[in-house]
């Protein structure tokens, strides 16, 4: 099952953790049905199998073809080892045989597109990864990351010496509170392509979501700075053949908390940022910061989504509606997910009214 993956839009890159999957799981069947996104492999919960993971992802997904990569943040060395699924999950890092044991991993599942292993010295096996994958007839990506260091000119040349077109590159600009520094750093690697391989898709990602909000008035919109990265970028490169990507206004699993309280609050995704509504009162909980939500700007041609639902009956004080910090997170990544992946035809009607389960 090959992705067309010039024919998209929109690629997110989604963690395999609860809030994430939730949100998925809950989008419209039309929204689904034009998703592609980037799954960052790990073990789910306490499962005892690795597979247990991907039966999650295409419960949430359909049945469709994905991305499948691994989760670079999951820090398996300080997990118990002796769980098969941990144990699964480490032996896919092992470049052993031109990480056989991560290939194999894949062709079990008719869905999934592989990336190329670039960790652990896999950017010296490029060429044998390049003729496995490709043997798979699903196509796979270069997933470049700016966070980890590895050669990205010997990569990306490596790479552009295939000899088919069945593939997309990632230029992953990373987390930071602001990412606009680091666009420059993506230029240079789209115009490495462009001068190799032109009709290449490189799908442009990254992540600007906050991890302090303290210091946010109510109702401050934080600007995407991935969406305003990649505008830039497709001015800035015209011949490149271009995607957005985020990671669905998510966070690495490792950056925010502290260990303290977490007040309540909604974010309210729009096409180029999120409003956010905290509360900074003890007496103030989900349901008032749901109230100020829907009486915000941003409010205004909210989709009908399981998300928006979800801010509506926290206004009412439903016992459906948000509780936590996980179905919060939920409702985000739900509405932004629609946002984005409809964000080049605005007001246009997609079916959303897919039937609510409380």
């Amino acid at each position: 099952m090959a992705i067309d993956i010039r024919g998209l839009g929109y690629v997110p890159t989604i963690f395999i953790r609860n809030a994430e999957i939730k949100a998925l799981s809950n989008l419209p069947v039309s929204d689904k049905r034009d998703l592609y996104p980037i799954f960052q492999l790990r073990p789910w919960l306490n499962s005892h199998h690795l597979e247990n993971s991907i039966k999650v992802v295409e419960k949430a997904i359909g049945e469709k073809p994905y991305f499948l990569d691994l989760d670079p943040y999951y820090d398996f060395m300080a997990k118990d080892l002796t769980k098969e699924a941990v144990a699964e999950f480490r032996s896919l890092f092992s470049p052993k045989d031109a990480f056989s044991n991560w290939y194999s991993f894949v062709e079990k599942f008719d869905r999934v597109t592989p990336c190329l292993r670039l960790e652990s010295g896999g950017y010296s096996t490029l060429g044998p990864q390049i003729e496995v994958a490709t043997s798979l007839d699903r196509g796979f990506l270069a997933y470049i990351r700016h966070d980890f260091v590895y050669p990205f000119d010997q990569v990306i040349t490596q790479v552009c010496e295939t000899g088919h077109s069945n593939f997309a590159f990632v230029i992953d600009t990373g987390w930071n509170k602001n990412l606009m520094p680091r666009m420059q750093w993506a230029s240079s690697l789209i115009a490495k392509i462009s001068d190799h391989r032109p009709e290449i898709p490189v799908i442009v990602t990254g992540s600007s979501f906050p991890d302090l909000f303290v210091n946010f008035s109510q109702g401050f919109v934080k600007p995407i700075d991935e969406r305003a990265i990649y505008n830039s970028l497709v001015r800035e490169h015209n011949a490149a053949s271009l995607i957005y990507g985020d990671w669905g206004s998510t966070r690495p699993p490792s950056s925010g908390g502290g260990g303290q309280k977490i007040p309540p609050r909604i974010d309210l995704p729009t096409s180029s940022g999120w409003a956010i509504f905290r509360s900074e009162d003890d007496d103030e909980g989900y349901q008032e910061m749901a109230v100020e939500a829907m009486g915000s700007d941003e409010w205004n041609g909210q989709p009908q989504l399981w998300g928006t639902h979800m801010i509506e009956s926290t206004s009412l004080g439903s016992q459906s509606g948000i509780k936590s910090v996980a179905s919060a997170s939920a409702t985000r990544i739900n509405i932004h997910l629609h946002t984005q992946l409809r964000y080049s035809a605005p007001g246009l009607f997609f079916d959303t009214e897919d039937d609510y389960v409380d």
